[in-house]
C-alpha cells in the first residue's frame, strides 16, 4: 500500500515522471534526431582504463586474450523493439596481477576495465539524452581468489564533468552502491534514508549472480523557459529490491541537472584491487549475462498525476497540495502525468481525478502495488472539507 501524504506537505516526496503521450499533452516533444536506448547493439572496449597499476596482468574478454581482442563486439537482441541478450554475453578474466608499476606515481593497487554501450556494433559509444527514459538490467557474477581488497562490477557513467556516477556490487563488504556525479545516490552500507537502510540492507556475496537494474524517467521542461516542470528520477534495484520505496529525484535546484546530462555514456565496469606490490597472485572473473534494455511504460490516463496506473488517493493529494500553483513540482515534486495541463492546478485537474476515480491503465514503470479506491461519496466529502478548510483564515 502506498504511503499517503498529509496535506501540509510533510512526509516523503512523491516522485513521478512520464514521457511519450504525457509529454505531448504538455506541449513538449522529445528530440527525434537522436536514437533511443533500444538501438544499442554492441560494446566498445576500453581496457586498463583509469587504473592500470598491474600492466602485465594476463587479461582476456570472452576467452580472447587482450592482444588479440577487437575494439568492440556486436550484441544481437532476441526480441525486436528492445535489447534482450539471453545468457552470458561478457566475461572478463584477469590475473594473477603480478607486479605493481611504481612509475605511475599512484599508490592505488588496482586495474579497471570498461565495456561501453554502443549503437554501431561496438565501433563507438552510445550517447544518452535527457529526454529519453530507460530501464536497464543485467546479471553480474564476481568470483575471485580474494574477496578483499575490493573487487567491484556494475554500471559506470561518463557524464563529462570528471565525476563519474557508478552503480556497483562489491566483494569485500558486500556493499551495493550508487554514488558520485550528478545522479541520485544510494548505499546498502552506512546510509539510511527515509525508508530505512537502502536496498533493504542487502549485501552481495562473492560468487553469487546478482541482478542490477536502473530505471530512469526524464524530467519535463517548460517549452518557453526551459526550466524543469518536474525533475527526472532514478530508481536502483538489487535483485528486485529497490533502493527506496519511491524513485529518487535529480536536483530540482539546479535546472541543468534535472536529469541525465545530454551526451552521457554508459559502460559495464569491472575493477580488481591487488594485495601486494610484487608477485600478486590475485585473480578475478566477472560474468555479465541476461541484459535487458527497454523504455519504461507510461500512463496516459487522465487524472493519473502520479503515474501509478490508477486514479486514486495519491492523485488527489497532488492536486490539493499544489492547488492554485503554476506547476505540479512544489513540495512533492509531482508531475502532471494525467494531462493535458492548462498552466494552473485548479478545477480542471480536480475534475480529472474525480471523474476518473478508480480507473486503471497500464502499470507504472516500477510495477508497484496501487491502493484500492475509496467510495466516491467519501472522496467528495473529504475533498470539499479540505478545500473549505484551506479557505478559512
Amino acid at each position: 500500500m502506498r504511503d499517503q501524504f498529509p496535506l501540509n506537505g510533510e512526509g516523503r516526496k512523491r516522485i513521478a515522471a512520464v514521457v511519450g503521450t504525457a509529454l505531448l499533452g504538455l506541449g513538449l516533444t522529445a528530440p527525434t534526431a537522436m536514437a533511443d536506448v533500444t538501438t544499442i547493439n554492441g560494446l566498445d572496449f576500453q581496457l586498463r582504463n583509469i587504473w592500470n597499476q598491474y600492466p602485465d596482468s594476463p587479461l582476456s574478454v570472452n576467452g580472447v586474450p587482450e592482444a588479440s581482442l577487437p575494439g568492440g563486439i556486436p550484441l544481437t537482441t532476441s526480441v525486436p523493439g528492445e535489447v534482450r541478450i539471453d545468457g552470458e554475453f561478457l566475461r572478463i578474466e584477469e590475473g594473477p596481477l603480478g607486479n605493481f608499476d611504481f612509475n605511475t606515481g599512484l599508490p592505488f593497487k588496482a586495474n579497471s576495465h570498461r565495456a561501453w554501450f554502443s549503437d554501431d556494433a561496438g565501433a563507438s559509444r552510445f550517447e544518452f539524452q535527457e529526454a529519453f527514459g530507460f530501464d536497464i538490467s543485467v546479471d553480474i557474477q564476481i568470483t575471485t581468489s580474494a574477496n578483499s581488497p575490493r573487487k567491484e562490477a556494475g554500471f559506470f557513467w561518463d557524464i563529462g564533468t570528471g565525476s563519474d556516477p557508478q552503480f556497483l556490487i562489491t566483494t569485500d563488504n558486500g556493499e551495493i552502491a550508487a554514488f558520485a556525479g550528478t545522479h541520485p545516490k544510494a548505499s546498502s552500507v552506512g546510509n539510511q534514508g527515509p525508508d530505512g537502510l537502502e536496498f533493504g540492507g542487502e549485501l552481495y556475496q562473492a560468487g553469487d549472480t546478482a541482478n542490477l537494474r536502473m530505471v530512469y524517467i526524464p524530467p519535463v521542461r517548460d517549452p518557453n523557459t526551459g526550466q524543469p516542470i518536474a525533475v527526472g528520477t532514478m530508481q536502483y534495484f538489487f535483485n528486485d529490491t529497490p533502493a527506496y520505496d519511491e524513485p529518487i529525484p535529480f536536483n530540482i535546484d539546479i535546472p541543468q541537472i534535472a536529469g541525465i546530462l545530454p551526451g552521457s555514456e554508459l559502460a559495464l565496469k569491472v575493477q580488481t584491487q591487488g594485495e601486494s606490490f610484487s608477485n600478486d597472485a590475485t585473480t578475478a572473473t566477472y560474468v555479465f549475462s541476461n541484459l535487458l534494455i527497454t523504455i519504461p511504460p507510461v500512463s496516459a490516463l487522465t487524472g493519473d498525476y502520479d503515474v501509478s496506473g490508477q486514479v486514486e488517493q495519491g492523485d488527489l493529494d497532488i492536486v490539493l497540495q499544489n492547488w492554485g500553483t503554476g506547476t505540479f513540482t512544489g513540495d512533492e515534486n509531482a508531475l502532471p502525468g494525467g494531462g493535458p495541463f492548462d498552466g494552473t492546478v485548479d478545477q480542471n485537474e480536480l475534475d480529472g481525478v474525480l471523474q476518473n476515480w478508480g480507473s486503471t491503465a497500464a502499470p507504472s514503470f516500477d510495477g508497484g502495488v496501487v491502493p484500492e479506491p475509496a467510495a466516491l461519496s467519501v472522496l467528495l466529502v473529504a475533498t470539499l472539507g479540505v478545500r473549505r478548510q484551506r479557505r478559512e483564515p
